[in-house]
């Protein structure tokens, strides 16, 4: 196979037209979308893309609609740092809608209480996260921001064509302390750093709960990605974050097939993928291969991909995590809270220990100048019973559960994880073991482009990554 690409790379450079690589792209979230466009911005037009999408463009990125207003489940936010979804949406002509939600009053709950309420005047905000946390508020700050500081490096490492074969490696490129980020549990990593048990066990924590429905410990790195989130300029794009992966879709002018892709094997050089839709199979042969949906196998996930033949020893380890989203068009039940009115119930309640929700905010349609009165949205582990709904809320008017694989389950030393799952076929959703996030996406659907890139013209610019055997063996243990 090497010797058969390094042919084609020369035929492919020379500009030959019969040399057009023809590349299936699997999964149309942000990640799928991202790989095409990228495809098609770094190989241009000699690059034949096709993505399988057995559901809408999206992904997880999706929206409930409200008796006419439309409000997001998942992928809610974008932090303004995040280089690639900021570009990408100003390129697409996509529009930014500041988080109001910045601006929240901030409740942690636990225990069946409240243990602290924010303000919703920021002076008096700050004194109060002071007075409970002292200046170890300041040093997470300054932690958070060192940490956004180096993990910048990666867009210039992506300019330079540097591609990697590993999780490890990208994220030792980035900055080594990353790696060793994830070889320390949240807890653990910021106890050593000084951080006293209050601010772990309360703020960071309320932080992991609401991003990622778990808790401290998650490796260190998930949980300072998680804390970036809290409390940054954040926004949203009008219409909805979907819209992104669906513009990406349509400027990398990939074709869209809508079937589910049921099993992946080789023939001859190429790659055979095989399809179904509405009970109709079909097969396509293809060049290379790239998978942008997750290859754990969860017992609730519905669409598995079989790798048959010389790909039939390809395993991805872990599990995702299970999230439910509840939206609500109610009143808040103040009484749960310890409250006597509604007003008096902070936006955004977070649980810090165990409970029947994780976290419970409201939420704004995501279009501008819509008002369909107070809705929420509760986030929890399990579907909510409507014994517990009536608990927490009066007068419900609408209620719809969305139960999804949000993310992984994030423990330390996840390093099993590999961009290469087999000559000439990637795997992008190895970026999520170090964090699950809309620019995480977009990083490793980018990477996997790179790696095409530098694969099929000769392997100039590659920063080599191990391909032996023992770096393609899924090997939790390590």
């Amino acid at each position: 196979m090497l010797q058969a690409a390094t042919l084609l790379a020369l035929c492919f450079m020379a500009g030959f037209v019969d040399c057009t690589l023809r590349i299936a792209v699997v999964g149309g979230g942000i990640s799928g979308t991202s790989a095409a466009y990228f495809l098609k911005e770094i190989l241009g037009a000699r690059v034949d893309v096709t993505i399988f999408e057995g559901n809408k463009i999206g992904g997880r990125l999706s929206t409930v609609t409200v008796e006419g207003c439309e409000y997001e489940t998942g992928g809610a936010v974008i932090h303004e740092k995040n280089k690639y979804a900021v570009d990408l949406a100003e390129k697409l002509g996509l529009k930014k809608m500041p988080d109001d939600s910045s601006n929240d009053v901030l409740g942690l709950f636990a225990n069946n209480e409240m243990i602290f309420e924010g303000s919703k005047f920021s002076w008096f905000n700050s004194l109060k996260f002071l007075w409970r946390y002292g200046f170890d508020v300041i040093r997470l700050q300054r932690f958070t921001d060192n940490m956004l500081e180096s993990f910048e490096r990666v867009y210039n490492i992506q300019n330079q064509n540097k591609s990697y074969e590993c999780l490890d490696d990208l994220m030792s490129a980035i900055d080594p302390n990353f790696l060793q980020y994830m070889d320390v549990s949240t807890l653990d990593g910021f106890k050593e750093d000084g951080f006293s048990s209050e601010i772990i066990d309360e703020l960071i924590q309320a932080t992991l709960k609401v991003n990622y429905g778990q808790t401290t410990s998650v490796h260190r790195f998930v949980g300072s990605v998680s804390v970036a989130g809290a409390g940054a300029a954040l926004f949203s794009l009008e219409g909805g974050n979907k819209l992104l992966p669906q513009k990406l879709l349509a400027a990398s002018k990939a074709t869209f097939v809508n079937s589910f892709v049921k099993q992946i094997g080789r023939q001859g050089k190429q790659f055979v993928v095989h399809t179904e839709s509405n009970g109709t199979r079909s097969e396509s042969l293809f060049d290379f291969v790239i998978i942008s949906t997750p290859l754990t196998v969860d017992p609730a996930r519905k669409n598995k991909i079989q790798f048959t033949g010389l790909l039939s020893d390809i395993t991805v380890p872990g599990n995702y995590w299970t999230t439910v989203c509840t939206v609500v068009k109610g009143d808040i039940n103040p009484a749960y809270f310890g409250f006597k009115t509604p007003q008096d119930v902070p936006d955004l309640v977070i649980s810090v220990t165990d409970s029947i929700f994780n976290s419970i905010s409201t939420i704004n349609p995501v279009f501008r100048g819509q008002s369909c009165g107070t809705v929420w949205k509760v986030f929890s582990k399990k579907p909510l019973t409507d014994v517990e709904l009536n608990t927490m809320f009066q007068n419900i008017k609408f209620v719809e559960h969305i139960d999804w694989l949000a993310y992984p389950h994030y423990y330390v030393k996840q390093h099993s994880y590999n961009f290469t799952l087999s000559e000439g076929l990637y795997y992008t959703n190895a970026i999520e073991w170090a964090a699950s996030a809309i620019e995480m996406e977009i990083i490793g659907a980018r990477n996997v482009a790179l790696l095409l890139k530098n694969k099929i013209q000769g392997g100039i610019g590659v920063d080599e990554a191990r391909l032996s055997t023992s770096s393609l063996v899924h090997d939790e243990a390590r």
